[in-house]
């Protein structure tokens, strides 16, 4: 039913979940309840992202940081610092999309958390090929590789191997890693049934192939 309202009719219904969480978020803290706190500051931001509010978005994601810090939780800090970081980099702040990436994986590594250490690695490679830091970046996506390879992340291996493959340069001594990268990432998505993304990495083999 819903697929047949109109996409402007959405945009009342999210501010009214905004206000709505807004009073939530505020006897949540008036009764001293951090972890519903972050539930609605989170929420609330994901809202206010998909309205275009990308200033006030990051500025809820920075107060859900600091509560996560202020409870002892690592890997919550974590989440939300990576989250931040991606928000950053969609505002084009990259050396604050950076930053975060680095104190997200500090995070992880203190808990021994290697999936989300990984995870934020990926996002750390993504933000400096963003800044043309492409050595750099290689050296993150292929660590992140390793361990997805290791824990048997396997999403995570498909999107590693895929941007590897599109950042390998298009030259001659190339053209075989490229194939192996791309040939993982099609074999990566197809068992986790993204059949849309292995084919996209199958078309880039083709590509080399040709």
């Amino acid at each position: 039913m819903c697929s047949f309202i109109p996409k402007y009719h959405w945009f009342p219904l999210r501010v009214c979940f905004i206000s709505g969480s807004r009073v939530l978020l505020a006897f949540f803290v008036e009764l001293g309840m951090k972890r519903e706190q972050t539930s609605a500051l989170t929420n609330m931001a994901d809202v206010l992202m998909k309205l275009g509010d990308l200033p006030r978005a990051a500025a809820l994601l920075n107060e859900c940081v600091l509560t996560f810090r202020s409870l002892g939780d690592a890997k919550g800090e974590g989440m939300a610092v990576g989250n931040l970081g991606m928000l950053f980099r969609r505002m084009g702040r990259m050396d604050d999309a950076l930053g975060c990436s680095k104190l997200a994986v500090q995070s992880f590594e203190k808990i021994g958390d290697r999936g989300s250490h990984a995870r934020e690695m990926a996002s750390m490679g993504h933000t400096l090929r963003a800044m043309s830091r492409n050595l750099e970046a290689l050296d993150m996506f292929n660590a992140s590789l390793a361990i997805a390879e290791e824990i048997g992340d396997v999403m995570l291996v498909g999107s590693c191997a895929y941007t590897l493959a599109q950042m390998a340069p298009p030259l001659p001594q190339f053209m075989s890693l490229r194939q192996s990268l791309a040939k993982r990432a099609a074999d990566a998505y197809r068992k986790v049934g993204r059949e849309d993304l292995a084919r996209d990495a199958e078309a880039m083999l083709r590509g080399v192939s040709s």
